[in-house]
């Protein structure tokens, strides 16, 4: 147990602090101490940080961080015996939280202790580890993450060990202690997804709500990556992923305090990717549509089989699959450790393409003469527009200029009057890229009454002449 006599002759300095660029002296901090990014107010004799919060640097590498709207007075600089002999007394800043909560975080070779008091003549010393203190009106919390810390009332200070927090009030004034949160158990319901040329696909993971936990910290992590950290008040997380690999997920559950539960066991999810054959696409019911003779080729097969159809008989995943000649067939793929499965349809290509030119019986200039491009598959329904086709329009034996643009899954191309004198002949026609003629079609346009100029403008060729 330690007393701090001292506190009681613990003067508070004034400190001003006007912007977070400034140097310790210039703010008027404590030696030593220097903003290290954030923003405070000065209006007041307190340190009260804005919106973005604000972060210190203490001597020795302790790192404080006061959350948005985080009051503070900095007391003076003690040395403090928070080791058994024969260790050195520790240096130890003191400060008074008001409101909010501070964040400090001591390295484990020793720095800087923090003496935070707070209300009803609560107070802790940080140790090395990460401590976070809050008040809200008249509680006091404080929270050892890891590492411990001493804390109590009165000056009459015990340990707290890691992983647990003691809150003061009035009714609890002796201190009432709480434990981390429980463990979350996460399950995913995408543990084999298929990306086909990188389209996003999602990959999502739940867990039965822990009690007390106010937020949940989720890192998914793909390989040797980076790893991505989401922040969530509801029980799942759902992100969507465009790479091959494996994703490993964990998550912990946080309280009010902020005590972070142990991390979850690692939830892994595979996702394997499809590049599709040029011309290839993804229909409306999600098959892969292919000509005979082209191979999807897939990546991340790593520890995967591969069977056909209702088969229950499966062999290593090849690099690539097609189809079995010009019939449809059913890929499915499966984890050889887990025994999860994905799987997806391939289906012959069967494209028919409509191009029209109208209106019948046009006339230039007095109508819009229109070319309308249409694909269908077998089964009646649009083809995406992403599918690598050529149409070309002229007029007579030259191009035409045509405005294109997509409407209700059709390709219309307004063409341009050209100049002369009619009738023209307007043709169109739709090929695939090796030149293959898909669709023709042809409109002969005649040359529309010439407009009568103007009385003034008669009037003055007649002059001319």
């Amino acid at each position: 147990m330690q007393s701090f006599s001292r506190l009681a002759a613990l003067v508070f300095t004034g400190c001003l602090l006007l912007s977070t660029a400034r140097s310790a002296e210039a703010a008027g901090l404590p030696p030593g101490v220097e903003i290290e990014s954030g923003a405070v107010d000065d209006k007041t004799a307190e340190i009260v940080a804005l919106e973005s919060g604000a972060v210190f640097n203490l001597p020795g590498g302790t790192r404080m961080t006061l959350s948005a709207g985080a009051r503070i007075a900095f007391y003076s600089r003690l040395s403090l015996k928070l080791s058994p002999p024969p260790a050195p007394p520790t240096p130890t800043q003191s400060l008074r939280l008001k409101t909010g909560r501070v964040e400090v975080v001591v390295p484990k070779s020793g720095g800087t202790a923090v003496l935070v008091i707070g209300t009803l003549g609560a107070s802790g010393v940080t140790k090395p580890g990460r401590s976070t203190v809050t008040v809200d009106g008249r509680t006091t919390a404080f929270a050892a993450h890891d590492g411990e810390m001493l804390v109590g009332v009165n000056s009459k200070l015990t340990p707290l060990g890691p992983g647990t927090a003691r809150s003061y009030s009035a009714a609890h004034p002796r201190g009432a202690t709480h434990k981390k949160p429980d463990v979350p158990k996460p399950r995913t319901t995408s543990a084999l997804l298929v990306t086909v040329d990188g389209s996003p696909m999602p990959l999502a993971f739940d867990w039965p709500e822990v009690p007390g936990a106010v937020e949940y910290e989720a890192t998914v992590r793909r390989g040797k990556d980076p790893p991505s950290v989401h922040r969530t008040s509801a029980p799942r997380v759902k992100i969507r992923v465009t790479e091959a690999g494996r994703y490993r997920f964990v998550v912990r559950a946080v309280d009010r305090l902020g005590l972070r539960s142990d991390a979850s066991r690692v939830t892994t999810s595979r996702v394997l990717s499809a590049k599709l054959p040029p011309d290839a696409y993804v229909a409306a019911t999600g098959a892969i549509r292919m000509r005979p003779g082209q191979r999807v080729a897939l990546s991340g097969i790593e520890g995967l089989e591969v069977t056909y159809g209702s088969s229950t008989y499966f062999v290593p995943a090849p690099k690539n699959v097609g189809l079995r000649g010009s019939k449809a067939v059913v890929i499915r793929l499966r984890d050889k450790a887990s025994k999860r499965e994905a799987m997806f349809r391939l289906e012959p290509e069967s494209i028919s393409v409509n191009v029209a030119v109208g209106p019948k019986r046009a006339k230039w200039p007095r109508d819009q003469v229109t070319v309308t491009i249409e694909l269908r598959d077998g089964r009646g329904n649009l083809v995406p527009k992403s599918l690598e086709l050529v149409a070309r329009v002229k007029v007579g034996i030259s191009p035409a200029r045509v405005t294109w643009q997509h409407r209700n899954g059709k390709l219309e191309g307004k063409v341009s009057r050209p100049h002369g004198d009619g009738p023209w002949m307007v043709r169109a026609e739709v090929t695939d890229k090796k030149g293959r003629r898909l669709a023709y079609d042809s409109l002969q346009v005649a040359r529309g009454k010439k407009a009568r100029a103007p009385a003034f403008t008669r009037m003055r060729e007649a002059r001319r002449r």
